[in-house]
């Protein structure tokens, strides 16, 4: 999406200083408020009904996303019809049809002995709906066809995908993080803008800490590595690749790591995706995750339409948006899409943001016809991404992985 292009900027959070939802008109690279709304409470009430399920507030809300597919229209009806009868789309606004005293107690009042799979997909199908209606009156108000989603709501990667249908929408971006965090960038972008400094997009999402080679020097001197590990100095893509098309799984942290929610690579666990029994070996070794949520991929830019139904061409170099998969794409993702509905929210990845993992994808490619990658967060369960090589070797030794890439460092255990 070009700069000059007129697009409307949509922000969308649970909580805010007064606003927790805000739509801009930009164009020429300038911004024009138009509205801000008090009353979209949408990531507020998924964020109540996570707790309702039993699962963690501010941290969970992805599982109750990643659950939804999985309920029978006649077990997600019930549910729907109560959040149907709360928030409704008024233009660009919102107004409640039927304002409960106390959400949290209202919902779980009327959403008591319902399935909890069934809670989860009415919740999703009402969601996707309403912001679809309100995405649609925004467009057609500012009379555009591109658009910016931003916020806590905008990670809901299947009310993305959502709005990806809407007609008349034909460029859609939504960035790496729509959380706090974010406004580090649009502070330093505000600067710019003050004293006229040109500012261009960002062109990836590696913004983070950058891995020193003396410090994985250290590393591999510090626990005497050798003694106990093979270790393969200024490795190549082809040799990490072999051990992908072996089936086994490999760790890689390699330069800076990334801005946001996903992992993109510099700090992911990685392994070929056509395997599906690659998933129940992953959960055994190192993630143990929820017997529902999925994997996902990184698929090389030029093969998306081979693996994806993506009729306008939209990119997600991010993986926030999801999509539908082809049969060519459920058979060479088997292990990385959503096994209830299958879909995806992949990760496009260019030579220009990441040769290096452009490259490895590539070089499995070359050796098996499959232009992806299932890539996952490089962390044991519970704690937080790796950032530097004693994080990296913390979770490597206390897990199942396979082998560690620390930059053109290759560390494999014997078998």
């Amino acid at each position: 999406m070009d700069k000059t292009t007129p697009a409307a900027v949509v922000t969308a959070d649970g909580w805010g200083d007064g606003e927790n939802a805000t739509i801009w008109r930009a164009e020429n690279g300038k911004l024009e408020k138009v509205h801000g709304i008090n009353m979209c409470n949408l990531a507020r009430i998924y964020r109540y009904v996570t707790l309702i399920l039993g699962m963690k507030p501010f941290e969970h809300e992805y599982k109750v996303m990643g659950l939804a597919p999985y309920a029978k229209d006649y077990i997600m009806e019930p549910a729907y019809k109560v959040f149907k009868e709360t928030l409704v789309v008024d233009g660009i606004d919102f107004k409640w049809y039927n304002k409960p005293p106390d959400l949290y107690f209202y919902f779980r009042e009327k959403l008591e002995g319902m399935r909890f799979d069934g809670i989860a997909a009415g919740l999703q199908k009402w969601v996707d709906e309403l912001v679809v209606e309100w995405m649609t009156n925004i467009l057609d108000h500012l009379e555009v066809d591109s658009l910016a989603y931003s916020g806590g709501l905008s990670m809901n990667v299947k009310t993305n995908q959502a709005i990806a249908g809407i007609p008349r929408l034909k460029n859609f971006f939504v960035p790496p993080s729509g959380g706090d965090e974010s406004t580090a960038i649009g502070a330093a972008y505000s600067v710019c803008v003050e004293r006229n400094i040109a500012v261009n997009p960002l062109s990836h999402g590696y913004l983070g800490f950058s891995l020193p080679d003396d410090e994985v020097a250290a590393l591999i001197e510090k626990y005497h590595i050798r003694n106990s590990y093979a270790v393969i100095e200024n490795t190549s893509t082809d040799v990490i690749a072999d051990l992908l098309v072996d089936n086994k799984v490999v760790a890689r942290c390699v330069g800076p790591m990334e801005f946001g929610a996903r992992a993109l690579g510099n700090r992911s666990i990685l392994c070929n995706p056509s395997n599906y029994d690659n998933i129940r070996l992953i959960n055994e070794k190192i993630k143990f995750r929820d017997f529902w949520m999925p994997f996902t991929p990184s698929i090389l830019d030029y093969r998306a339409n081979d693996y994806l139904m993506n009729p306008k061409g939209i990119e997600s170099p991010y993986m926030t948006i999801a999509f539908d998969t082809t049969p060519l794409g459920q058979e060479h993702l088997a292990a990385a899409i959503h096994p209830a509905d299958f879909t995806v929210r992949p990760q496009m990845v260019t030579q220009e943001a990441n040769p290096d993992y452009y490259g490895l994808i590539r070089d499995f490619e070359k050796k098996t016809g499959i232009g992806a990658l299932l890539n996952t967060s490089f962390n044991l369960h519970g704690e937080p991404i790796v950032r530097n090589a004693e994080d990296a070797w913390h979770t490597f030794t206390n897990s199942g992985l396979d082998a560690l890439l620390l930059n053109t460092t290759l560390i494999i255990k014997h078998a």
